[in-house]
């Protein structure tokens, strides 16, 4: 069998309501941290959204992986603008992370609620976030009802406060809280 026809079965058995809603709680019981990935277009218009899907690629060339909703602003910001920065949120952001889940709120609104500086790509990267991540896209694929980009990251940075994250977990969003 191809590939090609292996990927053609997969792609109608997942259009299945019941897999759907099977496969919802059953990544709502993998713990994410929650991110919220901004862009900046050439029109100085500022984007976000906040986002669990993210995770790293590559450390030697180092990379990282989103996937943003296809009918989002933030999508077609990213695809335009070919630059992101992913905020990984502190435990002490949980009110970013809301406003920045609101689809259809006004954006100059919620960079208003935050404080934050552009850097190398010009993406705003968010004071207090535990790390940030300022990235060039390099590629793009869609996938069901989402976008997945995959950005070379060219400058990062950490807090020196070592603040918790906030983490996503059965449809809650809440502090990380480590075991004594």
């Amino acid at each position: 069998m191809k590939p090609e026809d292996n990927q053609q079965r997969g792609l109608a058995a997942a259009r299945s309501p019941i897999v759907s809603d099977q496969m919802r709680e059953a990544i709502a019981r993998l713990p994410t941290g929650v991110t919220v990935v901004t862009t900046v277009d050439e029109g100085r218009s500022l984007t976000g959204a906040t986002l669990s899907s993210f995770t790293q690629v590559s450390l030697e060339s180092p990379s990282v992986l989103i996937c943003v909703n296809r009918d989002s602003r933030t999508c077609d910001a990213v695809d335009r603008s070919g630059i992101f920065a992913v905020n990984v949120l502190a435990a002490s952001q949980e009110r970013v992370a809301r406003a920045f889940s609101m689809p259809g709120e006004s954006q100059d609104e919620k960079f208003a609620s935050v404080h934050w500086s552009a850097r190398k790509t010009g993406a705003p990267v968010f004071d207090g976030v535990c790390s940030w991540m300022d990235c060039v896209t390099l590629d793009r694929h869609d996938f069901g009802t989402h976008a997945v980009f995959i950005g070379a990251v060219v400058a990062a940075g950490s807090d020196t406060w070592d603040e918790a994250p906030l983490t996503y977990y059965r449809h809650r969003i809440f502090p990380l809280r480590e075991r004594a």
